[in-house]
């Protein structure tokens, strides 16, 4: 009886070692497989598979425009709002006036590709449902719909301009004068269906703007399309109040056609009278006055515009900005070496449809700035969006003042610690992260399904003892 006390402590503090030993050995072994990968030339095997999918890519787009032409998001919805049991392709045929047959097909292929969830308990009467992402954003009902954007994307408005005369702009590094007088002609189309697409972009740059404080009282949206950067700056972002509202002025620039696109979204805010007005004309033939407003916003403006353009429209908002105003820059940012992302990706439609836009990394955006008379320039990466804020102030921030990474004339300040270095891009919390560990998680990063199994628990463990140790495993 005496020896059982003890037999239990050697048997804990020999499993304690145990333990202990298994887990250096997952991570020694971990490292030494990776620093193998790392001196080892990747190795791909030949597959047709990529090739294949990209020249077959059209399909997809046009599966999504008939879905959303079709409205059958919306009827699938309508059905689970009455509380009803998800519908069968006979009855979502039935309410998008289709044959049976064609529904049944488009609906497995939906499904194949991931907007649909389709129920086999019910076999063979399947029925079928939306994935949350399908009901918030193809669902008409939604606030946050983006049907018409979608099929205006898929369809022969943006797809012909856009891509028949991509081979002619590739061989003379601009497109022709055919493609981009087609593209201005549909401006206004694009503006409008750009407008539910852009609105989560637009509330996270408004909130990003907020929360680095400064006067905001008179905002000018340059190259205002759809207006919802600046009725969100406008109706978020003012210092004054009255009754809780914002009350800052909002001036819209653009071309006279575009401002009717950005007319209602300033009237359904409350933008009336004397806290809107328009500016009608090219922003780079306008006048734009001296020290006449606090903030001045150009979302996806200046990568339409060569180096030469871009720096003059920079000198004519730093002019235009009040003492401590501030420049709002939003667009696709290319990675420093310009081998990933959506910034990259962009740079394809600028070729095809602008004479010489490009997207820019971070450094160039920056040296744009510097070299129209801004003190400094930030980078704010925005959550789940393809674009990034760029925020050049005509004053030098103080140290204090809670932005994230703020970069000088040559001079990278952080308020915060711990950033990782991104080409000349700062960022930190979970993008710094992902940034330096790629698709590795933290365990704070890691959701669990509890109770766990054994193997998630000494995964979870490992993962700990990691992160203990280095912040990077991988290293």
């Amino acid at each position: 009886m005496v020896l059982l006390p003890s037999l239990r402590y050697v048997l804990t503090f020999t499993g304690g070692i145990a333990f202990s030993t298994w887990v250096n050995r997952r991570v020694t072994k971990r490292r030494a497989a990776q620093a193998a990968i790392n001196k080892t030339p990747n190795k791909e095997v030949a597959s047709p598979k990529l090739f294949i999918d990209t020249a077959n890519a059209h399909m997809g787009s046009a599966m999504l425009k008939a879905a959303v032409e079709l409205n059958v998001f919306t009827a699938i919805a309508a059905v689970t709002r009455k509380g009803e049991a998800p519908p069968t392709a006979a009855r979502v045929a039935e309410a998008c006036r289709c044959s049976e047959r064609g529904m049944r097909i488009l609906l497995d292929v939906l499904t194949a590709e991931g907007f649909l969830v389709k129920s086999v308990s019910s076999r063979p009467m399947y029925t079928y449902k939306l994935t949350p992402s399908s009901g918030k954003y193809l669902d008409r009902a939604s606030p946050s719909c983006l049907a018409d954007s979608v099929s205006w994307f898929c369809g022969d408005d943006y797809v012909k301009p856009l891509w028949t005369g991509l081979v002619d702009s590739i061989v003379t590094g601009s497109a022709t004068a055919a493609t981009r007088e087609t593209a201005e002609a549909r401006r206004l189309t694009f503006a409008r269906a750009m407008g539910p697409k852009t609105r989560s972009t637009a509330v996270k740059v408004a909130a990003a703007a907020l929360a680095r404080g400064g006067a905001r009282d008179r905002i000018l949206d340059v190259a205002a399309g759809h207006g919802m950067y600046g009725v969100l700056l406008a109706t978020q972002h003012g210092s004054g109040r009255d009754n809780g509202h914002a009350t800052s002025t909002l001036t819209a620039m653009d071309a006279a056609p575009l401002l009717a696109a950005a007319a209602p979204a300033a009237a359904a805010a409350g933008l009336r009278g004397a806290r809107y007005a328009q500016l009608a004309g090219d922003p780079a033939a306008l006048e734009w006055g001296y020290a006449s407003y606090d903030c001045v916003i150009m979302a996806n403006y200046l990568q339409t515009l060569g180096a030469d353009a871009a720096a003059a429209l920079l000198r004519k908002a730093r002019a235009a900005l009040a003492p401590g105003g501030r420049a709002y820059i939003v667009e696709a940012l290319a990675d420093e070496d310009r081998e990933r992302g959506e910034g990259t990706l962009m740079a394809l439609p600028l070729l095809a449809l602008t004479r010489d836009g490009e997207t820019r990394t971070f450094a160039e955006v920056h040296a744009l700035c510097v070299a129209a008379g801004f003190a400094a320039s930030e980078v704010v990466p925005l959550p789940n969006s393809t674009q990034t804020l760029v925020v050049a102030y005509q004053e030098a921030p103080a140290p204090d003042a809670g932005v994230g990474s703020v970069k000088g004339a040559g001079v990278v300040t952080a308020a915060q610690a711990g950033p990782a270095q991104v080409g000349d891009v700062a960022l930190f919390g979970e993008a710094a992260r992902r940034a330096a560990r790629e698709d590795f998680p933290s365990p704070e990063e890691t959701t669990w399904n509890y109770p766990m199994s054994l193997g998630d628990f000494f995964s979870l463990v490992e993962r700990m003892v990691v992160s203990s140790i280095t912040k990077n495993p991988f290293e």
